[in-house]
């Protein structure tokens, strides 16, 4: 080696050890924040679903910290899928142009998490790139603060690349999930996305020719076919007995869809079908024609055997019910039935009826109390004490001196501090006697001293 060429390597050697200190240095001055309010159980779309609420804020000043080193340094590992979220989400809302970059690197990540939409839908082992689709099309406030004209600008390259990546192969939800989005977001992407994937899957070809694979991709682009169309195609696949098939036709079915639609769905939960099938077509049903589809639905309940399409059912009057479907309801509270049904007739009872109907359904309640097992009459003084109702809340008193079980025990001890109701005395002594835990003791003698002992006495 010539000395020139010594030199040349010595500089080289100098400069990279100079950088690596001076990224170091410039990292530290910035004082990234630690990341300890990361360790979730998974993604929150929504923060408020954090039972933590301080590190729920943490999150949130993070994400909107506008610290875009901190963010891409998050994006681009792979070893915390958590990070990488909450990272792009920080990425998107200070520099959106070169978030946007990372789309496609991400929405086609297979890396496994939690994903908590809403309440009532956690998705369990998802692929890191469903969040980040759903994220991309909800743009939640909570998370994005970027205008989404910007972020929706330049995503075609990512969305295609999306489209033809493993994961809409594996995964039909998020095939689906992928390809609304672009029909809502992108529509000037949809046409030239449609030629390529119509001639893939053989969706231009009659049905009658399609194979069952062809058949399944069809189903993801319904929403592409005109209305006519789209009846038509639905109507053959509702009649395939490829179960996926059906599945799949099923979940393509919105609210927009037409009242032949909704009758082809009747039939197929009125004939033999699995419950899975039936649960998803009264789903659809109700979805589409709202109250009108509840005198099908409830002829449907009459004979249903299948304790879960009837829990279903029940859940589609508590949506689109009124009072005029109280004493129908009534009738799945019989002890005949589980829990689980007994608990939906109550839910939609509350919320069909209690507005217009407040004496029938404390009439119910009063009717649980003493004659319902536990898990409905502790629904039953639940409700008394969620609508703050003091009405009767005897028949609570009485209940309650049977103590069942702790939980009954705790929920007496709740009950007793806000009504203080008639009678209240005796069953906080036995409580502070012989309650069935050493700490339910405890707090009955602290609710005893707290309310006064004279008062108690």
């Amino acid at each position: 080696m010539t000395a020139k060429k010594g030199l040349v390597l010595f500089f080289f050697i100098v400069l990279f050890i100079a950088s690596f200190y001076l990224n170091v240095f410039i990292m530290k001055a910035k004082k990234l924040p630690k990341l300890e309010y990361l360790n979730l159980k998974g993604v929150y779309l929504d923060l408020s679903l954090i039972e933590d609420k301080d590190q729920s804020k943490k999150i949130k000043d993070f994400i909107n910290s506008g610290n875009d080193a901190h963010f891409g340094s998050l994006v681009f590992q792979t070893q915390d899928p958590i990070g990488q979220f909450y990272g792009f989400c920080g990425y998107l809302n200070c520099e959106p142009k070169k978030a946007v970059g990372c789309l496609e690197k991400l929405l086609i990540s297979s890396k496994k998490v939690n994903i908590y939409i809403s309440e009532n839908n956690t998705k369990t082992g998802y692929p890191l790139g469903y969040a980040i689709l759903i994220l991309i099309r909800t743009l939640p406030k909570d998370l994005i603060s970027s205008d989404e004209n910007i972020i929706y600008k330049n995503i075609d390259s990512a969305l295609a690349g999306a489209y033809r990546s493993a994961l809409t192969k594996t995964n039909n939800e998020y095939k689906k999930e992928l390809t609304e989005l672009i029909t809502e977001k992108k529509p000037d992407l949809l046409n030239n996305l449609n030629n390529a994937v119509i001639k893939e899957s053989g969706i231009n070809k009659p049905i009658s020719e399609m194979s069952d694979k062809e058949k399944n991709e069809a189903t993801f682009l319904l929403h592409t076919l005109s209305d006519d169309e789209r009846t038509d195609a639905i109507k053959t696949f509702l009649n395939d007995s490829n179960e996926t098939l059906v599945k799949n036709t099923i979940n393509a079915i919105n609210e927009n869809d037409s009242k032949e639609t909704a009758s082809l769905l009747a039939e197929l939960f009125n004939k033999k079908r699995t419950a899975e099938i039936a649960k998803l077509a009264i789903e659809k049903y109700a979805l589409i024609l709202k109250e009108k589809s509840l005198t099908q639905i409830s002829n449907l309940l009459k004979t249903e055997t299948n304790n879960d399409i009837v829990k279903t059912g029940l859940e589609q009057i508590n949506k689109y019910g009124d009072d005029s479907n109280y004493d129908f309801l009534k009738i799945f509270l019989d002890t005949k039935y589980p829990g689980t049904v007994n608990q939906a007739a109550l839910e939609a009872i509350v919320k069909t009826t209690y507005k217009t109907r407040p004496v029938d359904v404390i009439n119910t309640m009063v009717f649980l109390l003493r004659k319902g097992d536990e898990a409905l009459s502790s629904e039953a003084i639940r409700f008394y004490m969620d609508n703050n109702i003091q009405d009767s809340v005897g028949a609570v008193i009485t209940r309650l001196k049977l103590r069942e079980s702790e939980k009954m025990e705790r929920t007496a001890l709740l009950f007793i501090e806000k009504f203080k109701p008639l009678g209240y005395s005796s069953l906080l002594k036995e409580l502070i006697s012989s309650g069935k835990t050493e700490e339910i003791k405890m707090k009955a003698s602290e609710l005893a001293g707290k309310i006064g002992i004279k008062e108690a006495e």
